[in-house]
């Protein structure tokens, strides 16, 4: 034999390929092993009472499992829910079942790993017959009483909005400690009224059944820092003074144009002019689901709502509110409705994804018999729906035949196609 065949035969007869594994597994980082939720519980709570929600933030950045570590130990939501009800799996299991978000400062305080003694829990709901069915459950399950004292608006929404709102109290047994929860009520789904009544972006988060979800995360945990979002007055002001004491400093310079580079999260897209829950800025962190029934409506029915905003041109004068009116912005969240979704949905700019769903319907309309078709064209070509004229099509409301299609699948893919970014 060689030298070379020799120097081939010891390459090709080493541990590893014969067989005959001698590898060693990298001894795991002290760190790695502290932040484990269960086996070093203390350690990991002590350890994150040091960093700030910014500083965590940049530590899941590192690796997937520092990520589920820190995820499983500090945003742990049965943990915080329990200062308000007593079995946290069977609330959220109803909130999923009443299609509810919990928003307003309990939110904020969950991302920021906050607690601020002295606020509620909000509970948003659509004004339909599930919200009694949230009602029964807190009074037969949690032992809260409803209050016939006057109803008390959540101090994060405009001075002249007024929603349904029932408050609930319940107190411990020493009698010297009472939890609240509100019931907040509102014509369509609870995330378009989140949308158009926060006062300002830093309360602008929301929990589902089985999700947390921020729109501005960059502005409100890593810059701590809140854009007003309705114009300024004492109402306003008195909020935002105090979440600037919590921490929170209000955004003073006018938001116009020039400052799209910086407020990211502010900047729809340049194609659709609209913005959506489940987009690339937006922080959506998944829950824990152990013993919790899930809501029969998709995620992407909330993931998928969109908005639309605007802001008005710097225009420093003599009128007070049109100063103010340069450092909002403004979001607009309308319902689109289509025959091919089974759900409704909020959208910023309607025209293109409107678009779409009316060339979908007129497909759609081939399945119905030809009376029913007629009496729906009513003698419209599809050139005249197409141009506009298609809206009783978009409203119209009639039994669809077997085997029609939705699109609501197809929504997510839709969405990023129409020039708006990936969903998460």
């Amino acid at each position: 034999m060689t030298e070379q065949s020799a120097k081939r035969q010891k390459t090709f007869d080493t541990p590893l390929l014969s067989g005959r594994s001698e590898v060693t597994q990298p001894a795991q980082s002290p760190l790695l092993r502290f932040l484990h939720p269960t086996h070093y519980a203390p350690i990991q709570h002590q350890l994150m009472q040091y960093l700030h929600t910014k500083d965590v933030l940049n530590l899941c950045r590192t690796s997937y499992q520092v990520r589920s570590y820190i995820k499983a130990g500090v945003w742990n939501i049965n943990a915080k829910l329990g200062r308000f009800v007593d079995k946290p799996e069977a609330f959220r299991s109803q909130l999923g079942r009443c299609d509810g978000l919990i928003s307003g400062s309990f939110a904020l305080q969950f991302l920021e790993r906050v607690v601020w003694n002295e606020t509620h829990l909000d509970i948003w709901l659509e004004n339909d017959d599930t919200w009694l069915d949230m009602d029964r459950y807190l009074e037969k399950q949690e032992g809260y009483v409803c209050s016939d004292s006057p109803v008390v608006r959540p101090d994060y929404m405009p001075a002249w909005e007024y929603p349904d709102c029932y408050t609930y109290h319940k107190q411990d047994q020493s009698g010297k400690h009472t939890t609240t929860i509100r019931l907040i009520l509102g014509d369509g789904h609870p995330i378009q009224n989140i949308l158009h009544l926060c006062c300002t972006s830093a309360v602008v988060n929301f929990i589902s059944w089985n999700k947390v979800f921020s729109v501005f995360p960059r502005t409100t945990f890593l810059a701590h820092e809140t854009v007003p979002l309705h114009p300024l007055d004492d109402h306003s002001g008195g909020l935002h003074a105090k979440y600037s004491k919590r921490g929170w400093a209000m955004r003073t310079t006018p938001v116009n144009s020039t400052l799209y580079g910086t407020l990211t999260e502010f900047r729809p897209s340049p194609i659709s002019w609209t913005r959506y829950v489940g987009d690339r800025q937006s922080w959506v962190m998944p829950l824990n689901t152990d013993g919790v029934v899930g809501s029969p409506r998709p995620d992407r029915v909330l993931e998928c709502a969109g908005w639309s905003m605007c802001c008005e041109k710097e225009t420093v004068g003599d009128v007070w509110y049109r100063f103010y009116g340069t450092i909002r912005y403004t979001i607009s969240a309308p319902w689109i409705r289509s025959n091919v979704l089974k759900y409704s949905y909020t959208y910023g700019s309607l025209i293109k994804l409107q678009d779409e769903l009316e060339r979908a319907t007129l497909l759609q309309l081939t399945k119905l018999d030809t009376a029913t078709r007629k009496d729906l064209i009513k003698g419209r070509s599809p050139a005249d729906i197409l141009a506009g004229q298609g809206g009783f099509i978009r409203y119209s409301r009639f039994e669809k035949p077997a085997g029609w299609d939705y699109w609501d699948h197809k929504l997510p893919t839709l969405l990023a196609r129409l020039g708006q970014g990936d969903t998460q």
